[in-house]
């Protein structure tokens, strides 16, 4: 068998570490993995590519190095027979720099019953179906403001998340809803009235500039506008008031479930030693900035920015019409034990509505949702600064569910579309349900009670990411290794595909 994989210049990400399964018979396919290398960038030495078998994954003792062929590198691999029809996974790196505590994404492909060639993996950040595997860049490169990395992103024209690079056309355009939005202009007038000037310069921003792009959930990015912390008593309440007018009563309650969950973490981080005292100062339930895009207006464009550690929400009105992405919400922990707030639960109806829909699908089509059926590492794709990602369509299309697998999709759905404000929240599942037959479900992971998961919902007018993910704060840091996935540390992500 045999895989050609073309490789992006994107440096240190290159390797293969497959085979989770067991040998049940001693027979034996040949499964060569001949890699091509172009634009090789800053790999000084490809004799670094390798691959590593399994047990242990990521074991470097293991590896096997590719060997160079002609104009490529290979290597073969002596498969069971019986893992035909098996899923393997996998994911690239080179020997260079590499840090046996760092985890790299897992990729996976089928094994097929009867062919001699390997289908194309179809997670999500490889795409095509020609046999190439593209590697973006990987998630997050920008960590701080006002950096190099920073400014490369920001200097790549706004494109949108596309399926292969190219926006749909005609999705979307300018048109009255019929719904006022006087309350929500009335509320950021009052806001921005009992600013000082110097508070003002620092609020204010062109409706065109980059600060629409410039946010981040970590909660050591530095931000533009005016934090909570820094506010008097009226304006944050009058902050709160905005929020209230631009929000469903359910999409304020997640806000403040979201802040209270970080005023938690803030302190059993520093209680129980997973930081220092220090660190925990970037924490906190005032944590929060804001900042106006363009004056509050009932015929120009205008916005506002609320963002902070687990809190991402860009809100956006011309006329009456409205738009509430990209929005990132999580929490980590997901479930507050004592003080003030004990009870206090996040996320639970994301995570049970999504369980439903997967576990509502046959076995055939969970076949075709599942694109690995282990979660052990981090999954979103639209988080920060991935504003031009191409994430492919994958999983199972909303035309082979049913009536009532339909529903749960809609639902699930509108418990993200139902953030935003009561009365635009139908005007935006109108848009959803005009392209239902182009949605698609996918999902990673298991659905016993405690096992982690991922699930998206793909359309060309929506993207919604349930991630469970990695501990950050949470974890034993005596451990060599940090644990994978978690129930107690969440990300959701909803952004408009498309360029819009």
């Amino acid at each position: 068998m045999l895989i050609s994989m073309k490789i992006s210049n994107y440096g240190l990400i290159l390797i293969l570490c497959a085979l989770l399964y067991n040998c049940t018979t001693n027979r034996e396919i040949d499964l060569t993995f001949q890699v091509n290398i172009t634009g090789i960038g800053d790999i000084k030495d490809p004799n670094t590519l390798g691959i590593i078998g399994s047990p242990p994954l990521l074991n470097m003792e293991n590896r096997k190095l590719l060997k160079k062929k002609g104009n490529n590198y290979q290597v073969t691999l002596q498969i069971p027979d019986s893992l035909k029809g098996k899923v393997l996974s996998y994911t690239f790196i080179v020997d260079e720099g590499y840090r046996e505590n760092e985890p790299f994404p897992l990729r996976s492909l089928i094994l097929p019953a009867e062919s001699s060639i390997l289908p194309i993996v179809k997670f999500n950040d490889l795409i095509g179906s020609t046999g190439n595997l593209i590697l973006p860049k990987p998630p997050n490169v920008v960590k701080q403001a006002n950096t190099p990395e920073e400014a490369e992103a920001l200097a790549e024209p706004f494109v949108g998340i596309t399926t292969d690079g190219t926006v749909q056309k005609s999705l979307f355009s300018i048109k009255s809803t019929g719904i006022p939005t006087d309350s929500i202009r009335e509320s950021a007038e009052k806001l921005r009235a009992s600013l000082s000037e110097q508070q003002k310069s620092r609020l204010q921003f062109q409706v065109t500039d980059n600060e629409w792009r410039k946010w981040h959930n970590t909660e050591f990015y530095k931000r533009q506008g005016i934090g909570l912390f820094e506010m008097n008593e009226l304006q944050k309440n009058l902050t709160f008031d905005l929020i209230g007018a631009s929000l469903s009563p359910k999409g304020v309650k997640k806000t403040q479930d979201i802040m209270a969950m970080e005023s938690y973490l803030a302190d059993i981080s520093v209680r129980f030693g997973f930081i220092s005292k220090d660190q925990g100062m970037f924490l906190g339930p005032e944590k929060y900035y804001i900042t106006f895009l363009g004056l509050p207006s009932k015929t120009e464009p205008w916005g506002w920015q609320f963002e902070g550690h687990h809190l991402v929400i860009n809100y956006f009105i011309l006329g009456d019409q409205v738009v509430m992405t990209p929005t990132l919400m999580g929490s980590e922990p997901t479930y507050i034990e004592d003080g003030p707030n004990a009870g206090l639960r996040t996320f639970e109806a994301e995570e049970q509505k999504g369980m439903a829909l997967y576990k509502s699908l046959s076995k055939l089509q969970k076949n075709k949702a599942t694109l690995w059926p282990e979660k052990k590492y981090d999954f979103a794709q639209a988080q920060a600064f991935r504003d031009n990602t191409v994430i492919p369509y994958v999983g199972i299309q909303a035309t082979e569910l049913n009536n009532m697998q339909i529903g749960l999709l809609l639902d699930l759905i509108f418990e993200y579309v139902g953030n935003m404000r009561s009365e635009h929240a139908p005007i935006k599942m109108e848009e959803v349900t005009a392209h239902l037959n182009e949605t698609w479900f996918s999902w990673v992971g298991d659905t016993n009670e405690k096992d982690p998961f991922y699930y998206r919902i793909h359309s060309p007018v929506i993207l919604i990411e349930f991630d469970h993910q990695k501990p950050v704060f949470l974890f034993d840091r005596g451990n060599e290794l940090r644990p994978g996935s978690t129930r107690k540390h969440i990300h959701t992500v909803i952004r408009t595909p498309n360029g819009n």
